[in-house]
């Protein structure tokens, strides 16, 4: 077990701390000292003329049943451009509020509501955000605002308990600001460009001025984060220097680092069995990482050490738990040696490749995924193999999802025409989900086979789907739609959703305001949704509760009208901002207005497009 599960004790500690502070009365509004203390803590602090801001939320004038709704406040470093989002400073943290689905609008001091603050940030580490900007706000010379920022940000818990950073109500505001200081440090030890000598000494430095921080789980991140600062001595290029490399592995949601998988982490993870050995040697590697363990419901996000992250590569190579089960694994307990060597003698006869044919599809005949790891090595080194393991999981494993298989054969090496004939096997099958991702890979390879069976499966489909609305196969395909301008894809889509009940329907309308799909196929996209503007149907959410569950299409409007719910992704498609928000109360006037501004939106849309040169 690593350093990682001592972060159970600092949950105790730190609850315990809060206990023998919770009745010590109003905090002393010293926020002089706390301001000078803060710019000590080398914490950030906003420029001078950035605007308050309001984050979340909603406003006075639509209020209505959400008017206790809490909001974050924060200060705009940058506003919003045309090709990149606004970023503001949120307690001591950057962030794009709009990535977080937020709206944002400046406010006044004196209109801020403390009552109404959310204290806490959305870091990885939550920090006390309200704390920091009362402090913020002090030195901004908003005394009022300062003082009531200050109670309410010490008014409940941040982060939950068994987390190594988690600040009890009720501390002194002197201690608190040290356990934000040591949530920030923590947060920035993620970030791939950080200097982590720096945080180093800062993280000492805080320990030296409020020694209740240091309790053994952060006692234990220090030591790990300067055995990450030592250089490494193995040969560059070996085995043993690529895993000294992983002390840079980042794959925390602000470490900067995408979906992708860390390179440092494949480059490993590609070298298979020949890494194993040293793999098994390092699993008791106490060094820090930029990475973490993801936490849910109650296990916390844990920082990793190159221990943890070794044995989670040895676990995947294996294909098979290991001596520990991934609930064990996420409490922090690793591999053992002992387990891994006893596995090892059992899998090197074998061989890599035989070995990874055999384990890379699950043995569990419920599981959804096939082993990323063992695949990439067979894609890398044994791309024959793959025919093989495709058809045997469309043919034979329906709950498995073939899309990394698909993508494995497209990036491999095979033939042209050996990945053509895949992909129409797998375009032929009766399961939704094989077909869709046949179907996408067949968009590039053969773009006139994938228009023809894209519109064979649309007109096929069934009118209402077997379970839920929300995450149905039958409605995902107006994506596969969406990345084509073929005119036939898109009145094979209407076809359907108008053949389809209200709940598919809307659905099948629900991504075409999505905005990873950016700006392709917009002309199409509008005078699909424009196509339902008077569809006067009502998906009613009490006619099926069971299909009606989860973020089921316009799932906020507990009653909605297709042509409503139309008019609505044509406001968001057209950056419509500036209209009235619709609301679950809005009379049937107020709904005829909003759809004629649609209509009207539309027309213009429609206009300017005709009127623009062909590219």
């Amino acid at each position: 077990m690593m350093m990682t599960v001592r972060n159970a004790l600092i949950g105790l500690a730190l609850l315990l701390t809060g206990c023998q502070h919770a009745n010590a009365g109003p905090p002393p509004a010293d926020l002089d000292g706390l301001v000078a203390l803060y710019k000590k803590y080398e914490l950030p602090l906003p420029p001078a003329d950035a605007p308050l801001l309001k984050i979340g939320g909603v406003d006075e004038e639509s209020a209505g049943e959400n008017a206790d709704a809490e909001f974050r406040i924060g200060f705009l470093l940058r506003p919003a451009q045309a090709d990149r989002p606004a970023v503001a400073l949120v307690g001591t943290e950057e962030c794009q509020p709009a990535e977080e689905g937020e709206a944002f609008a400046t406010i006044e001091p004196d209109a801020v509501k403390a009552e109404k603050i959310r204290p806490g940030s959305w870091s990885t580490f939550e920090v006390n955000a309200a704390l920091a900007a009362a402090i913020q706000c002090k030195a901004r010379g908003w005394n009022e605002l300062a003082k009531r920022l200050l109670a309410r940000s010490l008014s409940e818990s941040i982060g939950g308990p068994g987390s190594m950073y988690f600040q009890p109500a009720g501390l002194p505001p002197r201690t608190a600001l040290g356990y934000l200081a040591m949530a920030h440090w923590g947060n920035e030890l993620l970030r791939p460009d950080s200097d982590r000598a720096v945080i180093a000494g800062r993280i000492r430095n805080l320990f030296a001025a409020e020694p209740a921080l240091a309790p053994e789980a952060n006692e234990g991140l220090l030591h790990s984060l300067e055995a990450a600062l030592v250089p490494s001595r193995s040969k560059p290029g070996s085995i043993d220097a690529l895993i000294d490399g992983l002390v840079d592995f980042g794959n925390a949601p602000r470490s900067c680092q995408g979906d992708d998988v860390d390179p440092r982490y494949l480059k490993v993870s590609l070298l298979g069995f020949a890494a194993v050995p040293a793999l098994i040697d390092h699993l008791d590697d106490d060094r820090l990482t930029r990475s973490v363990k993801p936490g849910f419901n109650n296990f916390p996000t844990w920082h990793q050490r190159v221990g943890d992250v070794v044995s989670d590569l040895l676990q995947q190579l294996s294909g098979d738990d290991l001596g520990e089960n991934w609930l064990d694994r996420q409490q922090g307990y690793d591999v053992q040696k002992a387990s891994a060597l006893a596995w090892w003698k059992k899998a090197q006869p074998v061989g890599e490749e035989g070995y990874a044919v055999a384990h890379v599809l699950p043995a569990d005949p419920a599981a959804e995924w096939p082993n990323d790891a063992l695949l990439r090595i067979i894609e890398a080194r044994y791309p024959d193999q793959l025919p093989g393991i495709y058809r045997t999981m469309v043919d034979q494993r329906p709950t498995l999802q073939t899309w990394p298989v698909c993508q494995a054969i497209t990036e491999s090496g095979l033939p042209p025409e050996q990945k053509l004939s895949l992909f129409l096997h797998g375009a032929g099958s009766a399961d939704l989900e094989h077909r869709r991702a046949a179907l996408s890979e067949l968009k590039a390879l053969a773009p006139e086979k994938f228009v023809t069976l894209l519109v064979k499966t649309l007109d096929g489909l069934p009118a209402t789907p077997a379970g839920s609305y929300w995450d149905c196969r039958e409605g995902a395909f107006a994506h596969l739609v969406m990345e084509t301008d073929d005119s036939r894809a898109w009145d094979a889509l209407k076809r359907a959703a108008t053949r389809a009940d209200i709940g598919l329907r809307m659905e099948m309308l629900n991504p075409m305001d999505y905005t990873y799909i950016g700006n392709k196929q917009r002309r199409h996209r509008v005078e699909f949704l424009a196509g339902f503007l008077d569809d006067a149907e009502i998906r009613d959410k009490a006619s099926d509760p069971k299909r009606f569950d989860g973020p089921f299409a316009g799932f906020t409007f507990p009653r909605l009208s297709v042509r409503d719910f139309a008019a609505m992704e044509i406001n968001a498609l057209l950056d419509a901002s500036e209209q009235p928000q619709p609301r679950p109360d809005w009379t049937s006037d107020q709904w005829l207005i909003f759809r004629a501004r649609a209509k009207a939106a539309v027309t213009r849309e429609l206009l300017n497009a005709a009127t623009q040169p062909s590219k």
